[in-house]
């Protein structure tokens, strides 16, 4: 472990830190099949959660094992996780490889003059409304774009989306 954790240090004296990388040395000490963290990074400076983040990789990537991370650090998440699950009340509203889950989603901007209403279509999260003006969250294999353009939507422009707007554009839908 790369940890700095001296074998007669009290565990009482440790720092928050510290004591949070103990208990992941703690944890990986028997080498599970499957290792489920609740906020593993929660309350650690930088250094300290890259130190986390080194060893989980190296725990995952010497031996057959499954880290299983629940988290609202989705920065992080982004860039650790191979796989992600997005949960709402209890139900999985996607889930799939981190890196096609950000690229599939898009945020488009666009107009209408026709009253067309783009929360009709599968595939569209409505993030905002002004006048004819639409901020919408779109997944790109549901062919969304050619729909709002064959209902009338002009003006069409996006823009790439990371984990954290994926997931905030989930969750404030106006659906």
């Amino acid at each position: 472990m790369r940890f700095n954790l001296g074998v007669n240090d009290a565990i009482g004296t440790l720092s928050f830190g510290s004591r949070t990388k103990l208990n992941l040395v703690v944890a990986l000490s028997h080498r599970p099949a499957l290792l489920l963290l609740d906020e593993p990074l929660s309350g650690l400076d930088p250094v300290s959660k890259r130190e986390v983040f080194t060893e989980l990789l190296d725990a995952v990537q010497s031996e057959e094992r499954t880290v299983f991370i629940s988290s609202h650090n989705l920065d992080e998440l982004e860039r650790f996780c191979d796989h992600i699950g997005i949960i709402q009340d209890g139900k999985m509203l996607l889930e799939g490889p981190t890196a096609e889950l950000v690229e599939r989603f898009k945020m488009v901007d666009c107009v209408t003059t026709n009253g067309a209403r783009p929360e009709q279509f599968d595939g569209v999260w409505v993030q905002r409304k002004d006048g004819e003006r639409w901020r919408l969250l779109l997944d790109t294999k549901s062919n969304a774009v050619d729909r709002l353009n064959a209902h009338g939507m002009s003006d069409i422009t996006s823009a790439p989306v990371t984990l954290e707007e994926l997931f905030v554009g989930l969750m404030k839908a106006e659906k």
